[in-house]
């Protein structure tokens, strides 16, 4: 009885950490795309900020250069 009792307990925690660990990847996963700067990621310049410096209204080769990466 007290190891059945254990065994449910163990898994109940199990399952608390694995959602837990879901919920702070959603947070830091909804953070990044939420975030549109300027600012270049790792590799993030070389496909999306000539798209934002477009959105934004600015010229290509007038307001910034065009980098193919």
């Amino acid at each position: 009885m007290e190891k059945k009792r254990q065994k449910r307990i163990d898994l109940a925690i199990f399952f608390m950490v694995v959602i837990v660990a879901l919920i702070v990847a959603f947070a830091l996963g909804l953070e990044a795309k939420t975030d549109i700067s300027y600012t270049p990621y790792n590799g993030d310049w070389q496909h999306y900020n000539m798209f934002r410096r477009l959105l934004s209204g600015q010229t290509p080769f007038v307001d910034f250069p065009l980098v193919l990466g």
